[in-house]
């Protein structure tokens, strides 16, 4: 007899290949290791799709609040504002969040570069 090494020999792992190739899946330890991995699996998947369905949630009641806070400061600041200065606020506010980003962006498009007149 040989001392087990550890190591196989070419016959004996040819053998061991053989008689795993016999007993196959229907050995019932493999099938029901098998089945225990498959629902761990499948419990696994279920419980981060439901961590991303919170995650999401989450997030939207997070911008909910957000809206809704910046809401009722507009609609605090209106109760306040008399029809000129509701009117001024809407005026500085459309220039500010529409006009003046856009002519930013003309004029870099259209301003001479500065490093060419430089360097002459």
């Amino acid at each position: 007899m040989t001392e087990p090494t550890g190591e196989l020999t070419k016959t004996e792992r040819a053998e061991l290949e053989r008689l795993r190739a016999l007993v196959g899946p229907s050995e019932l330890g493999y099938e029901t290791l098998r089945a225990d991995v498959e629902a761990a699996s499948a419990q696994a998947k279920a419980a981060e799709l439901e961590a991303g369905k919170l995650r999401a949630h989450v997030e939207q009641m997070a911008t909910d609040l957000w809206r809704s806070r910046q809401d009722q400061d507009l609609i605090v600041r209106r109760r306040e504002m008399t029809l000129p200065q509701y009117l001024r606020y809407r005026v500085v506010r459309r220039w500010r969040m529409s006009a003046a980003p856009r002519l930013k962006i003309l004029w870099t498009k259209i301003r001479p570069s500065s490093t060419s007149s430089d360097s002459a």
